[in-house]
């Protein structure tokens, strides 16, 4: 709120002077969130290689900085008239990042400098499963006998858990 300061001063001869002052006291932090990223949360192996879009939404005054940062490296955007902003991530950068989980901040202060911080979770996978077919009947090749039956194909797949 709005809040005013008076002062007056006399000296030893009396003569005397006073100075106001109205300013006003901002202790409220603004806020701000993160959006779900990449549909849920989790970077694949094709989205690995594609720009990743970070997004989301801050009360602090249209023009101040938001600072994302994802496994150590800051990316600045700007708060918009309508509170949202947006960051784009580099492929290069996404595709740097080995598998696991890393959190992702948004960090936003308002005119007034009060701070206001944000984390969303994310998963990075990029390890594509391998699938291995087993041979077919034996000896990859069917004959009449065998095509009259029921085939069973088996095989195993890693890397999908």
């Amino acid at each position: 709120g709005d809040a005013s300061v008076q002062v007056s001063v006399t000296n030893v001869n009396g003569n005397s002077a006073s100075a106001g002052r109205e300013y006003s006291v901002d202790a409220t932090a603004p806020t701000v969130s993160i959006e779900i990223v990449s549909d849920n949360n989790i970077i694949n192996a094709a989205e690995a290689q594609q720009d990743l879009v970070v997004n989301g939404v801050s009360n602090a005054e249209a023009g101040q900085t938001v600072t994302v940062t994802l496994n150590g490296v800051d990316y600045t955007t700007t708060v918009q008239a309508n509170g949202s902003w947006s960051v784009t991530v580099p492929s290069a950068d996404i595709g740097a990042i080995t598998d696991g989980d890393y959190t992702i901040t948004a960090a936003v202060a308002d005119k007034a400098g009060n701070p206001a911080s944000a984390d969303r979770d994310v998963l990075v996978d990029t390890t594509v499963p391998q699938l291995t077919i087993n041979t077919v009947s034996d000896d990859d090749v069917i004959n009449s006998a065998e095509h009259a039956q029921a085939l069973i194909v088996t095989g195993s797949v890693t890397g999908a858990a």
